[in-house]
């Protein structure tokens, strides 16, 4: 059945689950189905409709409190009413991990650190090897300002799975609040390996290159970010000001012309578009522009 759901097979999965209501009519396992069946067409109402369903049955279900915390927590963002399901889920199994997760993800919401924390060790109890369970332990950690410990947990997280880009990117951000650019920047370089097209690592990748005085790298990146989300007018002033420095003035000038009309009430960049063609001799231009700019 589970199968029929991944695989969006989903009338033969509601026909089998018709089947199975009838010769199971007091177990909770067709309903079970029915709320994954719901969940697997986005249809909410019916999820929600078939979990009352299952509570009404089964008062004291884990599983379907649970999933009513976490339609409280990510879509109501009812955090209070979250609260209550994770707790009672959890008053009936200690041990259920998606409802210390779910519960600690409100505590962080509602600035409950310590429980929070508190909520994920108790859960890595269980699974030790969920490497989800780390990455939000790392989160509330760094909140803390431990973010050598946050690290720790990050790099546990990626040993048990590199292939996660989000993870390479906590560890970069981490590493950049630690002031430790040169692990930041290989980070950031990971999840650009794994994902070619995330302008966010190269935006932090060329700022890194840029401090590091990595500036032909720099450059490049700089161009990958304006290839990739060209809205983002920082790109623009700093491969303009890299430019600058090579005095390879007409670059320049390109650059921050591009950057002034995505944020034309930044005057410095008109000052320095007008600066930059007055190097290459365009005087008349120059002063055309800082009239029609500033």
């Amino acid at each position: 059945l589970s199968i029929l759901i991944s695989e969006h097979k989903i009338k033969e999965a509601t026909s089998l689950v018709e089947k199975l209501e009838v010769e199971y009519p007091n177990n909770a396992i067709p309903l079970y189905s029915r709320v994954m069946i719901a969940q697997s067409r986005n249809d909410e109402k019916a999820k929600e409709k078939y979990l009352k369903a299952i509570l009404e049955k089964f008062p004291n279900d884990s599983w379907a409190l649970t999933e009513q915390g976490l339609d409280l927590l990510y879509t109501k963002k009812n955090y209070n009413m979250a609260r209550k399901k994770f707790l009672l889920a959890l008053k009936n199994a200690p041990k259920n991990v998606e409802a210390l997760l779910g519960l600690a993800k409100v505590n962080y919401m509602q600035n409950k650190l310590k429980d929070a924390e508190k909520n994920l060790n108790l859960a890595l109890k269980e699974e030790a090897n969920n490497s989800g369970l780390l990455i939000e332990l790392a989160r509330v950690k760094s909140e803390t300002n431990r973010m050598l410990e946050a690290i720790e947990d990050v790099k546990k997280a990626i040993e048990i799975d590199g292939k996660v880009p989000g993870y390479w990117m906590d560890l970069g951000l981490y590493y950049m609040q630690s002031g430790k650019k040169k692990e930041a920047k290989e980070a950031f370089s990971e999840v650009i390996k794994l994902t070619p097209s995330s302008y966010m690592a190269f935006i932090y990748r060329a700022g890194l290159n840029d401090e590091l005085q990595f500036y032909e790298e720099a450059l490049k990146d700089y161009y990958k970010v304006i290839e990739l989300y060209p809205q983002y007018y920082f790109a623009f002033e700093g491969a303009g000001i890299l430019h600058i420095k090579k005095q390879e003035w007409e670059r320049a000038a390109y650059c921050f012309r591009n950057a002034l009309s995505k944020a034309p009430t930044q005057s410095n960049y008109a000052m320095l578009s007008a600066f930059c063609l007055y190097k290459i001799g365009k005087t008349k231009d120059a002063k055309d522009f800082i009239r029609e700019y500033i």
